[in-house]
């Protein structure tokens, strides 16, 4: 029985719990997939605990260990429960999912292929298993790397929802204009009488570049850890000593290793786990299937929008970026 109950956990993990990039991929595919699509609301304790690889677990069924007294003769059972106990105690190759709601500032250091590789995770799992009415994904990235990410930069998260603010900033203007858009939104926030207030949209910067942000004053909500105000920050900088002193957990991704730990948890200790393998083509599939979905705004009931306007056909936001010049060729 205890096989069956672990096999039926580790299942349930993969599956439902914490699905797999490939899972993830493939909920436009077909009808019964299509319904998982932002299955996860902000009411709920998994909101914004986004799976990033592979490692080990507690088994949540407890095993007990009787008490080993002193025997006269030797009992070839005796070892039997302390056998069970760690072959079953812990659930090894299960997801391993970080909450980046409670823990809102994350550092990412190691390799740029791994550390873009983390980066694509948390964004699949945001658009694929959350709304965009409830999140919204922030970039900010210098110019030369804004073709790594020109898979995301249309999906609806990225998106003001009434499609004025695209939050994808390459230079510090641009910077500087979202986030003093988010800003006010937060300051809203903070001023607000009604402390029962949810905390929607729930903004998730990815900052790949210290320079773009280090005069925002937008940062301050992030630094502040005592009150929730709807904000995470990823600070992929690559090295320890660019990352902010305030960043509560590091995650650690390069050839030789890959893992985090988390100030003050887990005594300090560095957790390893194995980053999941990501495939380009299948998320550039998914993106652009999601990028041309028409939606309302309750995005919830998917419904079909009853119309979409001449820029929102062609993914733009005001019509200098429309091109026109490739269009009349």
């Amino acid at each position: 029985k205890l096989e069956e109950k672990r096999n039926r956990s580790i299942s349930v993990l993969n599956e439902s719990l914490s699905p797999s990039p490939e899972i993830l991929c493939s909920f436009l595919d077909n009808e019964k997939n299509r319904l998982r699509l932002w299955e996860r609301s902000y009411e709920d304790a998994d909101f914004l605990a986004v799976r990033l690889g592979l490692g080990s677990r507690p088994f949540d069924v407890h095993i007990k260990i009787p008490r080993q007294g002193f025997q006269l003769h030797e009992d070839e059972l005796r070892q039997l429960p302390v056998e069970l106990s760690e072959k079953y105690g812990i659930l090894k190759n299960v997801p391993w999912a970080l909450d980046i709601r409670q823990n809102n500032t994350v550092g990412i250091i190691g390799s740029e292929d791994h550390i873009r590789l983390i980066i694509e995770e948390i964004a699949l799992n945001i658009i694929s298993l959350h709304a965009y009415d409830e999140v919204k994904l922030v970039f900010v990235v210098p110019s030369k790397q804004a073709e790594q990410f020109e898979p995301l930069k249309n999906v609806p998260h990225v998106w003001s929802n009434d499609k004025r603010v695209r939050y994808f900033a390459t230079n510090s203007d641009e910077v500087h204009y979202i986030f003093n858009v988010i800003d006010d939104d937060i300051k809203e926030r903070e001023e607000s009488d009604d402390k029962n207030i949810p905390m929607i949209p729930h903004y998730v910067l990815m900052i790949t570049e210290p320079e773009l942000v280090e005069k925002e004053a937008l940062l301050r909500y992030v630094q502040n850890t005592e009150q929730e105000f709807g904000l995470t920050a990823v600070f992929a900088y690559g090295d320890i000593a660019k990352l902010p002193k305030f960043c509560q957990t590091i995650i650690q991704s390069d050839e030789k290793r890959t893992g985090y730990y988390t100030k003050n948890k887990n005594a300090n200790r560095f957790i390893p786990f194995k980053p999941d393998s990501i495939e380009e083509t299948k998320v550039r599939e998914f993106t652009n299937k999601l990028s041309h979905l028409p939606i309302k705004k309750d995005s919830r009931t998917l419904g079909i929008a009853d119309s979409v306007t001449f820029l929102e056909m062609y993914k733009v936001g005001n019509v200098d970026e429309l091109d026109i010049e490739r269009y009349w060729d």
